[in-house]
């Protein structure tokens, strides 16, 4: 498992100046990208889960440690992050790209927040982001949306 994730873990150069970053202690800072919200395609309640990407960068002059990635609010029990081998170690300049799943239940718009827990030295800071999926009209009940 420790082989595959650091095959995960990808350096990145420029972080965009649309990002927003949070200092911790010790030097370390994180940034997520997207820098406000998550958004999913819309989604058929008889389709596969769609998905979404939520990137943490080790943007600091010190290491960045992961310690959890959690989903909550109204509508949590429709988004989804696998299993993640947390806490993961970021060396500054590194990313680790977070998979998000949307699963809706209904025609629906439905919002939750992803919170992620991030520690430099001794400070454990949370960055959150919105999470927006829209589960769609499907008449067939085939997992194609159809339009209104």
């Amino acid at each position: 498992m420790t082989v595959m994730l650091l095959f995960a873990l990808t350096a990145c150069s420029d972080f965009g100046m649309d990002q927003h970053e949070v200092s911790i202690d010790g030097g370390a800072r994180v940034t997520l990208e997207p820098t406000e919200t998550v958004q999913f395609e819309p989604t058929s309640a008889f389709a596969a889960a769609s998905s979404a990407e939520l990137v943490i960068y080790s943007s600091g002059d010190a290491p960045l440690a992961v310690h959890d990635i959690f989903i909550g609010g109204v509508d949590a029990d429709v988004f989804y992050v696998p299993d993640l081998p947390l806490p993961i170690m970021l060396e500054p300049g590194y990313e680790f790209p977070a998979r998000i799943y949307f699963e809706p239940n209904a025609e629906s718009t439905f919002s939750a927040d992803v919170t992620v827990t991030t520690a430099g030295n001794l400070e454990e800071v949370d960055v959150s982001r919105r999470l927006i999926g829209n589960g769609c009209y499907d008449r067939g009940n085939d997992g194609t949306c159809d339009d209104y």
